[in-house]
């Protein structure tokens, strides 16, 4: 029975150590659930603010807090350090319950800020609150959703709709806060800026400090923002409900008003949603107003049906700002007066990039666009609308007129600010359809595109309007011709402003309707049916904008796989996937028709932005001082995803995953020569020698030729081409030319001649080939001398040329004479030569003493002279403090097994001495 029992008390023993090691070893497996919480709508307001409040305080980060029915908000609710997700049913603000805004709705729903605090919004309706019904004198700085202080927040889905800020008509992001819409409805919603959402710190002037907006991040790639609205009240006098904006007359004409949907300071990224019958009503940006920030990048989506009444129907981008755009359509849209897609102010700034990237086509410009204009265009329904510095219209005859269906770019002429307007207009769409620009009227210097009425007084004290355009035949006429071109207003020869129609032939046809189609469906970004009264029916902008798509090459010139420094001052030719090829300059910001720029400031590391999808072949154009040319072309592909920039992705080309190119030091060869006498009883007293360069010659026999195309000059040595030599009588002086580089492959032929006796004369020939290609380019040089790798030795005879006067005999002849005096030199020098002085004046670095320079070993070939050897080699590290954490924490768990085997064990035994 005693063993039985001790058998048991074994087993569970052995049960115990089993389940702890489970236990321990792998505690990644717990799974701890999230809960949910259900709050219920009771119909009162206090009822339901409490319940949401309490649940939200008790709730833990990765609770679900789960709305069913409507509840009724009227206070602010705070949310902070914790991971939330709201999920399904209504917050409301309509207190009173009569669906429309009202003194009693409440103003505001959640202040969302801190660190680490985490709120998604999934299937939730947030309908009718009202910041302009707060009281609060500041109100129409309040949001009904503020995020702030680097919280973040995310929205899958849901409805946001019928509520009224005066920042953001539903969210305020700020203060490094993020927000990203991947879904959900925005629509009905009013602010005077950012009709749904406003990102960064609104402020009255476009200012340039970003401490003083208070950037947040918003991203967007989902939702749909529809029949929301921003801007200035006019006292509903064109019938639109207005309620909750404040009259022109209290805010002033400021320009950073607008944005029917979205207002930022920067950092706005869209990559997907649509943005539809949004409105800015008497400011700027029918969808999005961008203000100075961060740049801004709008990759995706779909814009169509906006109204702003000034400026940029669909998009609006103020002065100092960077937006991107990506693989576009604009196609039409109206401007009642200049540049139906695309208009930039006396500040824009425009770039179609190489490759064409925008595809922009049928816009049109008009007088019937602006819808301020009475049905005659003789005058306007509001001259109120936009105070200016004369209080009387403006006559009919200086209106203006309209100019630029598809295009139009400002004279630089604003009195203040930055002027500083140019273009680059693309010869071909991204969908490399060719496309030709060509003069559609023209507005005068003096005009803006933005001014009813303009600072620009004419004979008689009229005001000229900012729509002016000049009358009778355009001079100069502009065309392009199918090529890319850059065109800055005020420069040399394009002293004038620019209005421009887009062709699909150089005969001034219009583009097929197949031409029109593969670019509307293989477009990423569509912007269509926009209306702007002014200008910018589409785009319009006084800042930057860039069309483009957004693949990155980037490379590194390396001196070798030892070394990592980068070489600066290489230039390379890069040839995109239609055949065109662009020059890469180290650090140059060039950016005409033929250079691309290196957005990389760093010597010796390039990056080329802007991309887009396709292969590419890169080949070094000018090699660094002193380095030889990289003969090899290297290729890359940009994939669709790549170029479409979401994320960016830096694509790296060249020997190694990084984009390493090594680039290996010219070869240089040092030409020498010994110099004795027959007689070695003699002085070898200065002899001076020239070597003069005979021929370059390729593997071909022709002459060596550069990239370029260009015979080359015969490499000669540096920094001199003569020497001269002496040494002691029975010794041999020797000669050593400066060094003599090589950076193209070939036969380079030398002569060595004795300056006073031409006679003596050594045939130099220096072969300089490419070792194994794999080796990317390295070049070894071979130096023969009269046909021999031996260095060459010129002999002269007994009488030197110029031999020195013999001082005269002493008196008495030697005690000790030589027993046979020879009775004159030898015909011929010696078998065996002196040996030269251990270490001769001039001797190259490494030669071992008593060797002459360059002297081969016995029976062995000359040295080839060659550049540094190169091996490939990488690095892989590891997370040595994650691996020693591991490590502890498998000792400690270990450790706690064995103590709990050891404790159990203890128990049996006793038990077992009981």
């Amino acid at each position: 029975m005693g063993e039985k029992k001790r058998r048991l008390k074994s087993l569970l023993l052995i049960i115990f150590l089993l389940i702890s090691s489970c236990f321990w070893l792998d505690r990644g497996s717990v799974i701890v659930y999230a809960a949910t919480v259900t709050v219920t709508g009771s119909g009162d307001a206090d009822t339901d603010t409490d319940a949401l409040k309490n649940a939200i305080t008790n709730a833990s980060s990765g609770d679900t807090i789960s709305i069913s029915g409507t509840l009724l908000i009227n206070d602010i609710i705070t949310i902070s350090g914790k991971e939330l997700t709201f999920s399904g049913g209504t917050l409301s603000g309509d207190i009173d319950g009569d669906s429309a805004h009202s003194t009693g709705d409440t103003p505001r729903l959640f202040r969302i800020s801190g660190s680490g605090t985490e709120v998604t919004f999934s299937g939730v309706t947030v309908e009718y609150f009202d910041c302009t019904k707060s009281g609060d004198a500041n109100n129409y700085e309040y949001s009904p959703i503020e995020i702030k202080d680097n919280a973040k927040v995310t929205v899958t889905s849901g409805t946001f709709q019928n509520n009224v800020g005066g920042e953001g008509g539903v969210m305020h992001v700020y203060d490094g806060a993020e927000l990203e819409i991947k879904g959900g409805i925005f629509q009905y919603n009013k602010a005077e800026n950012g009709g749904a959402i406003l990102s960064g710190k609104w402020t009255v002037f476009n200012i340039t400090d970003p401490s003083q907006t208070l950037p947040g991040k918003l991203t967007i790639t989902g939702g749909t923002f529809s029949n929301n609205m921003a801007g200035i009240s006019n006292e509903s006098a064109d019938g639109i409900d207005e309620e909750g904006f404040r009259p022109i007359t209290d805010v002033g004409n400021h320009v950073s008003f607008g944005g029917g949907a979205i207002w930022t300071n920067g950092g706005l990224v869209i990559a997907g949603g649509e943005f539809m019958n949004n409105k800015a009503i008497r400011s700027f940006g029918g969808a999005i107003f961008i203000n100075h920030g961060e740049d801004n990048k709008i990759f995706k989506g779909t814009f169509h049906d906006n109204i702003a009444y000034k400026l940029g129907g669909a998009i609006y981008s103020e002065e100092n700002s960077n937006t991107y755009f990506g693989k576009t359509a604009v196609y039409g849209n109206n401007a009642g007066h200049f540049g139906g897609g695309l208009w930039l102010c006396p500040s824009g700034i425009g770039d179609f990039n190489t490759l064409g990237f925008a595809a922009i086509f049928g816009n049109d410009a008009d007088l019937s666009h602006d819808g301020n204009l009475n049905s005659s265009q003789d005058g306007y329904v509001h001259p109120d609308w936009f105070p200016a510095s004369d209080a009387t219209e403006p006559e009919q005859e200086h209106i203006g007129g309209a100019a630029g269906d598809d295009f139009a770019i400002m004279y630089p002429n604003k009195p203040t600010g930055s002027a500083k307007s140019s273009i680059r207009l693309a010869s071909q769409w991204f969908s490399y359809t060719k496309a030709y620009w060509k003069d559609d009227g023209r507005p005068t210097n003096a005009a803006s595109g933005y001014y009813y009425k303009g600072a620009n007084s004419q004979t008689g004290g009229n005001f000229l309007s900012g729509f002016e355009v000049e009358t009778g035949t355009i001079s100069p006429a502009f065309e392009t011709d199918g090529e890319d071109q850059l065109f800055k207003p005020g420069g040399s020869g394009t002293d004038y402003a620019l209005a421009l129609k887009a062709y699909g032939s150089s005969s001034w046809d219009d583009f097929s309707s197949a031409d029109k189609n593969q670019a509307i469906n293989g477009a990423n970004l569509k912007i269509y049916n926009n209306t702007a009264y002014w200008s910018g029916g589409g785009v319009g902008s006084d800042g930057t904008v860039t069309f483009q798509q957004f693949g990155i090459l980037s490379w590194r010139k390396r001196k070798g796989v030892a070394n990592y420094d980068a070489l600066t001052g290489s230039s390379w030719e890069l040839t995109f996937p239609d055949g065109k090829t662009y020059i890469i300059n180290d650090n140059s910001s060039d950016d005409d028709n033929t250079y691309k720029p290196d957005s990389d400031s760093t010597d010796g590391i390039f990056q080329v932005k802007g991309l887009p999808a396709g292969n590419y072949k890169l080949k070094e154009k000018t090699a660094p001082t002193g380095y030889l040319l990289n003969p090899h072309e290297y290729t890359a592909t940009i994939t669709d995803e790549q170029a479409f920039g979401m994320p960016e992705v830096t694509v790296y080309i060249g020997d190694t995953s990084d984009g390493s190119i090594y680039d290996y030091e010219a070869p240089s060869v040092q030409v020498e020569l010994y110099k004795k006498l027959s007689d070695p009883t003699l002085v070898v007293d200065s002899y001076d020698f020239t070597i003069t360069g005979v021929s370059a010659l390729d593997s071909s026999g022709n002459p060596v030729k550069d990239t370029a195309g260009n015979e080359i000059a015969i490499p000669m040595p540096t920094p001199v081409t003569e020497s001269s030599t002496t040494a002691p009588a029975g010794g041999q002086g020797y000669v050593i030319f400066g060094a003599i580089s090589f950076i193209y492959p070939g036969t380079y032929t030398y002569t060595i001649t004795e300056d006073i006796d031409t006679t003596k004369k050594v045939t130099v020939v220096i072969t300089v080939a490419y070792d194994d290609p794999s080796r990317h380019g390295k070049l070894n040089a071979t130096v023969r001398y009269n046909g021999s790798t031996a260095i060459a030795t010129i002999v002269n005879g007994e009488t030197p040329p110029t031999p020195p006067t013999p001082p005269n005999p002493p008196d008495n002849p030697p005690d000790n004479p030589p027993d046979n005096p020879p009775d004159s030199p030898p015909d011929s020098p010696p078998d065996t030569p002196p040996t030269p002085p251990t270490t001769p004046p001039g001797t190259p670095p490494g030669t071992p003493p008593g060797t002459p320079p360059g002297t081969p070993p016995d029976g062995e070939e000359f040295e080839e002279v060659d550049a540094y050897e190169f091996s490939q080699g990488a690095a892989v590290g590891r997370d040595r403090n994650t691996g020693d954490r591991l490590k502890l924490e498998l000792c400690y768990r270990g450790l706690v097994i064995i103590a709990a085997g050891c404790f159990l064990a203890f128990i049996i035994k006793r038990d077992n001495a009981n």
